[in-house]
């Protein structure tokens, strides 16, 4: 393969580990359990849908950017701001 190719493969890579990097240091998981507030674990735990007090979705949370997006069209980024709108609601 080309140098153009080998560069694109680490490149690929190192998002990669970036993104499990960031997931490891946020653990949102934890931060959501201490705060009592209630999710759903999909695709391994890259895609969070967090739960209202009636256990419907509420809002989907990307942990390895920090995204949220709330089911009534607002957006976000960060848990703890996530947090916070959730317990205002």
């Amino acid at each position: 393969m080309g140098d153009c190719g080998d560069d694109y493969k680490a490149l690929k890579e190192h998002h990669k580990e970036e993104k499990k990097r960031r997931y490891e240091e946020i653990r949102p998981e934890e931060k959501l359990e201490e705060a009592e507030v209630l999710y759903q674990i999909k695709n391994g735990g890259y895609h969070l849908i967090v739960l209202d007090s009636n256990k419907k979705p509420f809002a989907d949370f990307w942990p390895t950017t920090g995204k949220w997006l709330l089911r009534s069209g607002k957006r976000g980024h960060g848990v703890k701001r996530l947090i916070k709108i959730i317990k205002e609601e």
